[in-house]
């Protein structure tokens, strides 16, 4: 059975904030008060890194996760090809 990581972000802001998913490069539109139910499972467990600024948020899967995006109970985007592994040093 997957791991299953759920998150929630809203766009608090008046204006609209550019959304990306990483590593597949996926951008989005949230409009104001927009919320987006971010959701990534794997074999193994791991956690979504989460960066914001003024203008956009930008979430990373971790190696093996597949992300699906969600507003209002759609699903709006994500991949079906899992992160890659990290190459070894």
């Amino acid at each position: 059975m997957d791991y299953i990581y759920t998150v929630k972000l809203t766009n608090f802001r008046d204006a609209d904030v550019h959304f990306v998913l990483e590593p597949w490069g996926e951008q989005y539109i949230m409009s104001p008060k927009a919320s987006f139910v971010i959701v990534a499972s794997a074999p193994l467990q791991g956690e979504l890194e989460i960066e914001v600024d003024e203008k956009r948020i930008v979430v990373y899967g971790w190696s093996g996760s597949v992300v699906q995006l969600f507003q209002d109970g759609n699903n709006v985007g994500g991949s079906t090809q899992p992160v890659p592994p990290l190459p070894r040093m």
